[in-house]
């Protein structure tokens, strides 16, 4: 439903689904949120909490989320990287 509602560019519906799904643990969820905060898609572009949910993601196993991950590292501002310092 959320992959519909993403498609559709209802991101607030999306974004309502998939969150409390990446906080239980879901690769897949927290992929897409890692997605929604770096293009900035109902809620503030936000490479930090980017990279906090792809980090996860990667963790729990998707390949998708670790391809993001290399490429966002890739171009972090050291404002960032010293900001993911402190969130993690």
């Amino acid at each position: 439903m959320a992959e519909l509602s993403f498609s559709l560019e209802q991101y607030q519906q999306a974004l309502s689904v998939w969150a409390p799904l990446a906080q239980e643990g879901n690769a897949v969820a927290q992929y897409h949120l890692g997605q929604m905060f770096h293009e900035g898609y109902a809620v503030p572009v936000d490479r930090v909490k980017a990279h906090y949910w792809w980090s996860l993601a990667k963790q729990n196993g998707s390949s998708k989320a670790a391809q993001s991950l290399e490429r966002l590292e890739a171009t972090l501002t050291f404002l960032e990287k010293q900001q993911l310092q402190t969130v993690n």
